[in-house]
Formats: C-alpha cells, sequence, structure tokens
C-alpha cells in the first residue's frame, strides 16, 4: 500500500494519498468469503455447499467494503502515528475525491485522498515576568462571619421549650379537635402532631406568629403545610394507619401545647471540637478567625479563577496564530449531521478562538511537563468523600470502598483528571507572570463573578473544540 502526503491549496491544510493495490486486500476478500461460504446457509443449497459465485453475488460487495474500509483505516492510523503530526479534527473525505467502484469480479486498484488540518506554530506570548496580572482579595465582613459562627451554633444546639414568642424556626407542638361547622364535633376525630413554622403555609403562617403557648387557631388540615399531598396529611397529621378508610373532616381546631426553639450551642470546648473537628480551636475568637480563613478561602478560589481568565484572556490576545480555517469549516459540517452551515458560519469565531486556548493551553502542559498521578486523583476523591460527612470520620474502610468505586468511572477520573491538571498549569502559570493583589467589597466581586458566568455560556460548537486536543 503506497501513502504520500502534498500540500493543499489552504494554509495548514495537506491531502494524504493512498493506493491500495489489490494485493493489498483480495487474499484476505477471498479469505473471509471462503470462510462466509462455510458458515452460510441460502434457501436451495445445503450449508456449506453454495456455489461461490454465488456467495460472491449476494454478500461479496459488502464483504469486500468492509475489509477495504478496515485496512484504509489501520494504514491511516499507521501512518499518522508514524509520522507524528500535530492534527486539528481528524481526516476527512477531501471534496474533489473520486469515487471508488468495487469489483468483485474484477478488483481494481483503488485510490483514496484525505483532507488534515495541522495545528499552527508559533512561540506563545504572555507568561514572562514582566506580564502584569491583578487578583480580586475580597473584603470578608465580619457580618457574615457572625451569621456562619450562629448557624453551627444553632445547629449543634440543643431545642428548649419557650413561653412566648413564636418564630420561624420553632417547633409546634399541637393538639388538634375535628369540627362541625363553627363547633367541635361530637366524638369527632382526634389528634396531636409537631410542625415547624416555616413548613406551614403562609397565611397560617402569619396567623400563628401573633399567637402564645395555650392559644387555639382553626385550619382546614390539608391546607396547613404547604406543598403536602393527602397521603402525608392523613399519616404525619391525622396519625391514620396507610390502610384506614376512616372519613374525617377537613376542618380541625389546634390547641399549641408546646413552643420548642432551638437555642445557641454554648461557646466551649465541646462545641469547638464537633463543630471544628481537628482544628484545635479554644474561643471565640480563633473559631472566627477560622470561619473567616474558610469563607476567604471560597472566595480566593473564585479568585484564582478570574485570575486564570484573565491570563487566558491575555494569552489570545497575544497569540493569534494563522489556522487551518477552510479545512475546519469543512470538518465541523462533514462530522457532525446536526450542525447547519449556518450554525458553523455563526459561532465559528467562538470555536476558532477555544481552540487556539486549547492548543496553547496543551503546549504550555507539554512545556511546564505537568503530569497528575493516579495518587492524585485517588486523594482528590478522598477528600470530596469527607467533604460529603462534614468533618465525620466514616473510616478507613468505607473510605477506600467510596475510592475504588469513583476510580471505576471513567468521566469521574477524567474531570478530577483535568481539574487537577488545571490547577497545576495556573500555579505554574501564577509563578511565571506578576501578580498583585486588588481589595474588592464582597457585593461587587459577587456581580462580577455573575457577569464571568454569563459569559462563559459556551455553545455547540465550542463544546467541540474541548475533545480536540
Amino acid at each position: 500500500m503506497k501513502i504520500s502526503r502534498s500540500a493543499a491549496t489552504q494554509p495548514l491544510t495537506e491531502v494524504i494519498q493512498i493506493e491500495m493495490e489489490t494485493t493489498d486486500y483480495l487474499s484476505e476478500f477471498e479469505s473471509e468469503l471462503r470462510k462466509y461460504r462455510q458458515k452460510a446457509a441460502f434457501k436451495g443449497f445445503r450449508k456449506g455447499k453454495t456455489p461461490m459465485g454465488f456467495v460472491k453475488k449476494m454478500v461479496g460487495k459488502s464483504l469486500m467494503a468492509e475489509i477495504v474500509h478496515k485496512k484504509l483505516e489501520a494504514s491511516l492510523y499507521e501512518y499518522l502515528e508514524t509520522e507524528k503530526l500535530d492534527l486539528l479534527g481528524q481526516p476527512i473525505p477531501t471534496e474533489n475525491e473520486k469515487e471508488n467502484h468495487l469489483d468483485v469480479n474484477s478488483p481494481q486498484k483503488l485510490e483514496y485522498e484525505f483532507e488534515i488540518g495541522l495545528a499552527p506554530t508559533f512561540e506563545i506570548q504572555g507568561i514572562k515576568g514582566q506580564d502584569a496580572y491583578s487578583k480580586y482579595r475580597v473584603s470578608i465582613p465580619a457580618s457574615e462571619v457572625d451569621a456562619e459562627l450562629n448557624r453551627v451554633r444553632k445547629q449543634l444546639g440543643q431545642y428548649a421549650e419557650v413561653q412566648e414568642g413564636i418564630e420561624d424556626d420553632d417547633i409546634l407542638e399541637i393538639e388538634a379537635k375535628e369540627l362541625d361547622g363553627e363547633t367541635l364535633k361530637e366524638k369527632g376525630w382526634e389528634t396531636a402532631f409537631s410542625t415547624f413554622v416555616s413548613d406551614l403555609n403562609e397565611d397560617r403562617r402569619e396567623k400563628v406568629k401573633t399567637l402564645k403557648l395555650n392559644d387555639t387557631f382553626r385550619f382546614d388540615v390539608y391546607q396547613l403545610e404547604k406543598d403536602k399531598d393527602e397521603k402525608y396529611v392523613r399519616k404525619y397529621l391525622l396519625n391514620l394507619d396507610e390502610d384506614e378508610e376512616k372519613s374525617i373532616g377537613n376542618f380541625f381546631e389546634g390547641k399549641i401545647i408546646k413552643i420548642k426553639r432551638q437555642e445557641l450551642a454554648e461557646l466551649d470546648k465541646d462545641f469547638f471540637d464537633k463543630a471544628f473537628p481537628g482544628q484545635e480551636i479554644n474561643s471565640e475568637e480563633e473559631a472566627k478567625a477560622f470561619i473567616e480563613k474558610s469563607i476567604s478561602g471560597m472566595y480566593d478560589r473564585q479568585a484564582e479563577a478570574l485570575l486564570f481568565r484573565d491570563i487566558q484572556d491575555r494569552l489570545l490576545e497575544n497569540n493569534n496564530p494563522e489556522m487551518p480555517d477552510a479545512f475546519l469549516r469543512r470538518w465541523l459540517l462533514v462530522t457532525n449531521e446536526n450542525l447547519t452551515q449556518q450554525q458553523i458560519d455563526d459561532e465559528f469565531e467562538g470555536f476558532r478562538k477555544n481552540l487556539i486556548w486549547t492548543i496553547i493551553r496543551n503546549r504550555l502542559i507539554k512545556g511546564f511537563d505537568l503530569k497528575v498521578e493516579a495518587e492524585e486523583v485517588r486523594n482528590q476523591f478522598r477528600q470530596q468523600i469527607r467533604g460529603y460527612f462534614s468533618g465525620y470520620d466514616p473510616g478507613e474502610e468505607f473510605m477506600d470502598r467510596m475510592v475504588n468505586q469513583m476510580m471505576s468511572e471513567r468521566k469521574q477520573v477524567e474531570k478530577v483528571y483535568d481539574d487537577l491538571l488545571y490547577d497545576k498549569l495556573f500555579e505554574k502559570l501564577a509563578e511565571e507572570i506578576t501578580v498583585t493583589e486588588q481589595p474588592i467589597e464582597k457585593d461587587e466581586f459577587l456581580k462580577i463573578m455573575e457577569e464571568a458566568r454569563q459569559a462563559a455560556n459556551a455553545n455547540q460548537l465550542q463544546a467541540l473544540a474541548e475533545e480536540e486536543e
């Protein structure tokens, strides 16, 4: 089989010519045809006794096409691997490739032409020490730290009965009796249940918050709590068995017999150990410092993402190489049957820009010799699992079992691998450039983040670019 390559008329585009002599595919075709004859059973012939001419007529062309396609694909792949070409997209048939007619009775030499797009060669600009960037440093309001500490204290606090005043987070214990019009029903249904004030429908919630211990109020039991169906009401509010078909009215008079409120946990060692396991926190000041650092860390990661975006934008501004645009447009059309020419025209510039970034990113990763080891992926999964349990230690055996399960999921592994690789690339780039901190208020920073998220909405063609390199 003869394979050659020549330049095309368009920039960074070449044509691969493949000549397949009959000797390249005929012997395998005849061998497969004999095997097929031995296994096939055609009506009117005994198994294995069908005349070869008849077999050729029935399946010869499809069998030859299959063999030729397999050999063509293998030869093209081997050639590309040997030549180590830096391709964009995959090879596609040239527009003027002549059609080969497969003739099982008189095999001929076959000729194929494929067009390929080559990645441009250029020196990446914009990552030297004199290239200056700024990174946001978000100011954390003391009120936000206080609110988070109170949230944790409330989460770990105990419920206690209160005598007056009803708040949204309170739990009410209610004894209720069935009504018959405006009066209590004689021998009517009686029930008792607990409910969060926050679970009540808005009109009932506002009414209840004006009451106090031992006050009564009237309600439709099916409209008392929001988003609850009949099955829930009969089981948890009316205390009926699932198979009980007793007929009960909708309207009840309820008496508030208990108001329970979750108090803030005391700021003692027991609280600090539970709220901040492994942190050796022993005072309110240390707890607030840890909370502020944690919140700041979250915003810092977002600020790093913005800095990485700015670096990416600057690199794209400074590196705009010539690309095989004509090939890429045709490749998109040929390989994506759901895309129209109009869609490609409308979105091509975004796709092209994203593809250039992919080239830059991958060459930087290669140039910095960045790698992610399997153990790093495992450790990242372990951190994710610990996050699920909010500080609770599930045990090493359970942890190993969960990590092994996650490691078996290819998409999960690829995502974590890419995330870790991006982190390493960002850290390396941050070492190469000059970064100064820019203080910013939280609300202004959140506004910038929201604008960045909206701008990052990827279109169909841009998503394709991520798959290319």
